[in-house]
């Protein structure tokens, strides 16, 4: 199982025999999860859950998305997370994903003019709800796109 922010899944998944790996950035680590350890583990313990399982939140395996050099476990100094990642069979920074090596990747102003729409903010939408006044029609600036168009 892949969890990705569900505290709940990797318990889940551990209850039933299944592997879990979590997805998640080191910042995770500082806020929110040291507060989500302190509440979760305990009610989970409450209902029933074996204290060990309860105590595994992240599963089996922590996948960090960006190089180690970007985003390092050295950073990362509450005790409830340090326990949590110590609990892990596995911890593997998996990223970025990139279509080119970043030593061949352009420039933002290259960038720029190969896209040039792709960086403009959204036109005003002339929608039946605009016209009638409930939603206004403007234009959304966009600083930039988060999931490419295709």
């Amino acid at each position: 199982m892949i969890v990705d922010f569900r505290v709940t899944g990797a318990v889940s998944a551990a209850l039933e025999g299944v592997p879990a790996a979590w997805i998640v950035d080191t910042g995770f680590f500082s806020f929110p999860f040291p507060q989500v350890v302190r509440d979760v583990v305990p009610e989970l313990e409450r209902l029933g859950v074996p204290p060990e399982t309860a105590r595994r939140i992240l599963g089996d395996v922590l996948c960090i998305p960006d190089w180690s050099r970007f985003d390092p476990l050295s950073g990362i100094d509450s005790a409830e997370s340090g326990a949590a990642l110590r609990s892990l069979d596995e911890i593997r920074h998996v990223g970025p994903v990139l279509k080119e090596s970043p030593a061949r990747m352009p420039s933002r102003a290259e960038a720029r003019k190969r896209n040039p729409g792709r960086l403009t903010p959204r036109q005003p939408r002339d929608t039946t709800s605009a016209r009638a006044g409930h939603v206004p029609a403007r234009p959304t600036p966009v600083r930039r796109r988060l999931i490419p168009a295709r």
